[in-house]
């Protein structure tokens, strides 16, 4: 997979016309996230995209419903990530540090789904994980720790509301050209 970030400058949209937009990058499953940002752009979305086609076929599709209401755009292709992540709370975590590799690792219909439970909600044991997939949480353990030494799965993370705390999120991009 392939990280791309895609931000928008819109134009000549009404807040209905808007919400569905947001709502249809939402709705695709190559999105990861989209937010709504003040400055130079109105959109940023992120996504992670297996091949160029299907990165090419979310474009036409969206221009098709959407070009009209884009003044402006910018692709970013990301190659090497890297979080820094914050101390709000206790010892500051490591940085997680991800960069493309042509060393794909394969993972079978388990792992996948495995995977996809973690990630609506890393909170689940192994047991809930076991009986959703028909198999034992022996295998569950044997497979979550495999990945992590594939380096597949790299943390377990709490997304906390900030705002609750008495704090911010901020955060802030900057183009060194």
């Amino acid at each position: 997979y392939t990280i791309y970030r895609l931000y928008f400058k819109l134009q000549n949209i009404n807040e209905k016309k808007k919400k569905e937009m947001i709502a249809w990058f939402v709705s695709r499953k190559e999105t990861y996230y989209v937010v709504e940002i003040v400055g130079q752009w109105d959109i940023d979305i992120l996504m992670w995209v297996k091949n160029n086609a299907i990165l090419e076929q979310f474009w036409r599709d969206f221009k098709i419903k959407y070009r009209r209401y884009v003044q402006d755009y910018l692709l970013s292709i990301y190659t090497r990530l890297q979080i820094f992540p914050r101390k709000y709370l206790g010892n500051k975590p490591e940085a997680v540090y991800i960069k493309e590799t042509a060393d794909i690792v394969k993972i079978d219909e388990i792992d996948t789904e495995i995977l996809k439970h973690l990630a609506a909600d890393a909170r689940l044991n192994f047991v809930d994980i076991a009986l959703k997939l028909k198999t034992t949480a022996k295998i569950v353990v044997y497979r979550v720790r495999k990945l992590e030494r594939q380096g597949i799965i790299l943390k377990y993370r709490t997304k906390l509301n900030y705002t609750l705390l008495g704090r911010g999120y901020y955060k802030l991009e900057m183009n060194l050209n």
